[in-house]
């Protein structure tokens, strides 16, 4: 009887635990050699696969959801180091090119005079600035904008 489960369960693709066989037809299985008689046996029904009941995706669906909402980012599920996760130096780059772009801006459209642009170029290379934000309101500050 190994021999023919084993070949069954070749045939199906799957674990000899899942090969069933018809208990009324074992004197035909018995008989059952090659692989031919086997596929036989099958088609006609005296050899049958288990359904696998399969793991189910319900979980993993949930998780995603949560994720979406930004949840679920706790130290526990953080794989690699935050430079990775987060790269410092794109972020760097997004912030002064952002603080450059509006000092441009404000030198070109003559709201600033170019020494003041200049100065205020160098704070934001030199990291003074910590995001856009903190540049205007710096710039309201020290009453930089001249009003036409």
């Amino acid at each position: 009887m190994m021999l023919q489960k084993r070949l069954a369960a070749d045939i199906f693709n799957c674990g000899i635990s899942h090969v069933c066989i018809d208990t009324s037809r074992l004197e035909d299985i018995r008989k059952a050699v090659t692989r031919y008689d086997v596929r036989k046996l099958i088609d006609e029904g005296a050899i049958n696969k288990k359904t696998t009941s399969y793991h189910s995706r319900f979980w993993a669906r949930q998780h995603k959801a949560q994720k979406r909402k930004s949840r679920q980012k706790g130290q526990g599920s953080r794989k690699g180091k935050p430079n990775a996760r987060n790269n410092t130096k794109k972020m760097w780059m997004a912030t002064v090119r952002l603080q450059r772009k509006l000092i441009h801006k404000l030198t070109d459209t003559g709201k600033i005079s170019s020494q003041e642009g200049r100065v205020l170029y160098l704070k934001s290379k030199g990291g003074f600035f910590r995001s856009l934000h903190h540049l205007k309101v710096y710039i309201q500050e020290q009453n930089l904008v001249h009003k036409k």
